[in-house]
């Protein structure tokens, strides 16, 4: 019997939802699925020599009921893999599987195996960036902590003489690697370098 939901009128002119029970055949479904993996030392045969399945530890079989009273079967098997194609493993079919990804531009449909690889590369130019950033923040961070140095250093690395570009740019150097106060505060240079 089938379960149905069914409007109905009643006498005063309204609708009414009425449940039914209509009876309705039951129906399987069995569908292999290839998987070359499946082991099948789940064999066993009987006096006759007659060959039995055993379903548990050895293969998968997923039981489901789509609609009433209809059952889907789904055993992934050796014996569902076509016999005139070369047989892939599990792994490298569920590489080809397309996966719904999304970014700032939108969404995209790829394989898993695309998606894995974009994963990588992707993972490598975030560190790259947070790299980047990172250090431009400890220069911005040591910019600030020698900024009276930094008033001098920065013209005087736009000067045209070239041995005071080359003075200056040591300095400034020197000065972005140096973390600890006491060599860094030395009374800054006059302005009259020219």
């Amino acid at each position: 019997m089938k379960r149905t939901v069914v409007k109905k009128k009643t006498e005063t002119g309204r609708e009414k939802r009425v449940v039914e029970w209509v009876s309705t055949p039951r129906s399987t479904t069995i569908k292999m699925v290839c998987n070359p993996d499946a082991r099948a030392d789940g064999e066993r045969k009987d006096k006759a020599g007659n060959t039995g399945r055993l379903a548990g530890s050895t293969q998968t079989v997923h039981a489901r009921e789509d609609e009433m009273c209809h059952y889907t079967l789904e055993w992934e098997s050796p014996h569902g893999c076509p016999i005139n194609k070369p047989i892939r493993s599990r792994a490298a079919q569920r590489d080809d599987d397309l996966v719904v990804t999304s970014d700032a531009s939108g969404f995209h449909m790829q394989s898993r195996r695309e998606t894995r690889r974009g994963g990588f590369f992707g993972f490598l130019f975030r560190v790259f960036w947070i790299c980047f950033w990172g250090a431009g923040a400890l220069a911005a961070v040591q910019v600030y902590r020698h900024w009276r140095w930094m008033k001098v250093l920065v013209p005087q690395m736009a000067h045209k003489n070239r041995l005071q570009q080359k003075l200056a740019r040591k300095k400034f150097f020197k000065l972005m690697t140096t973390f600890d106060n006491t060599s860094a505060k030395r009374a800054v240079p006059a302005r009259s370098l020219v």
